[in-house]
């Protein structure tokens, strides 16, 4: 479902109240299914060429603004592991 909601617009710069992305809070709980379709989404934005769903120049997953320099895929695989960026 998550990857379905990506895929169809979904916009992962969106923060709770606390400042939290979706997949920041996916990964405190443990969710790997759900980190796992953000690590999908951003390979599939990369390999399509074209940028996430997200507000232009609004603060991404990486928690910097970017002020619209980098698309929102970029910002979000800065934030994950390596390990989960690289798909192990």
């Amino acid at each position: 479902v998550v990857l379905q909601l990506l895929r169809a617009g979904a916009d992962m710069a969106l923060r709770t109240a606390d400042g939290k992305t979706a997949l920041q809070i996916a990964k405190e709980r443990g969710h790997a299914e759900c980190v796992e379709a953000f690590r999908q989404h951003v390979k599939e934005a990369v390999v399509a060429g074209r940028p996430t769903a997200a507000a232009a120049g609004s603060e991404g997953a990486g928690g910097a603004s970017s002020s619209g320099a980098l698309s929102a895929g970029s910002r979000v695989a800065k934030t994950l592991s390596p390990a989960v960026a690289a798909g192990r």
